[in-house]
């Protein structure tokens, strides 16, 4: 299987999809982070939710806010909406994993989040947010089911 990321060029996913929409093995990742920082104006989800195969979980500040746009960080350290991305994740098809896709440091020298942390610590509460995330999404999609 091959899973299209959305990036920063809407119209490079769009052709892509279309281009292998009759291929079975050809789906879509959706990346909640990028959607934020690049093209928060975009529902990937309502585009592609159908042919989502994976999903990649990090916050960040959005776009143009004096940080790094990608920066990865935990969930709930960004402004990402959290509420409407899971509302939204419960309308596509069923995840049985959320990927976290996390920097302990990034790009941007201003941007020291996590400095204080050590590995463990970073891990650690890594895994709190996760299963924050997933508590929620699994509560989401017994709610649809019923």
């Amino acid at each position: 299987m091959i899973a299209v990321e959305n990036l920063r060029n809407v119209e490079n996913v769009l052709q892509m999809m279309e281009r292998y929409k009759k291929r079975e093995n050809v789906k879509y990742c959706y990346d909640c982070g990028h959607e934020h920082a690049y093209t928060p104006d975009t529902d990937w989800i309502k585009i592609f939710g159908n042919k989502l195969a994976c999903v990649h979980i990090h916050d960040n500040l959005g776009y143009d806010r004096n940080a790094d746009p990608d920066a990865h960080y935990l969930p709930f350290d960004g402004d990402l909406n959290w509420d409407d991305t899971l509302c939204r994740l419960a309308e596509a098809a069923p995840q049985e994993q959320l990927n976290f896709e996390l920097k302990k440091t990034t790009r941007d020298p201003r941007d020291q989040l996590y400095d204080h942390l050590s590995l463990e610590q970073f891990i650690a509460e890594a895994g709190r947010r996760a299963r924050t995330l997933a508590l929620a999404y699994q509560k989401l999609i017994q709610t649809k089911k019923a």
